[in-house]
């Protein structure tokens, strides 16, 4: 459900910002990362390894395509918009260092920061429209 949830917003961001060709690039970079890290042992999905890798690839680029969006559209609801969607690409990297490598409250409290940190500046740039 967060993959759709991450498409949808997207796709929001596209019809709403215009499409930004260079976060193509910033995602490749990140999922290229993504794979490396995977096969190189540095971290492992588990018996997840499919459905993770596919939500990698919606929350990583609505997170990369926000920051495009943030730095390219300098009004105040797009860099709200691309700034916390980039917070939530940044939550679920956190998340993932706490469920698969580093077991430590102050990890999933960090993770809490940038979710709803993330969730308030959305919601704020849909207000703000």
């Amino acid at each position: 459900s967060f993959a759709f949830a991450n498409a949808f917003l997207t796709v929001h961001a596209i019809l709403k910002y215009q499409w930004q060709w260079w976060s193509i690039l910033m995602f490749v970079a990140f999922y290229v990362t993504v794979i490396i890290c995977q096969r190189k042992g540095i971290f492992s999905f588990g018996r997840s390894t499919f459905y993770l890798n596919c939500y990698s690839v919606t929350v990583g680029y609505n997170g990369l395509l926000g920051l495009a969006i943030a730095i390219a559209t300098p009004t105040l609801p797009a860099i709200l918009f691309g700034v916390g969607s980039l917070l939530f690409l940044a939550s679920d990297v956190v998340l993932g260092l706490f469920m698969f490598k580093i077991k430590k409250w102050q990890m999933d409290c960090f993770n809490s920061l940038l979710y709803f940190s993330a969730l308030m500046l959305i919601a704020l740039s849909l207000s703000c429209s």
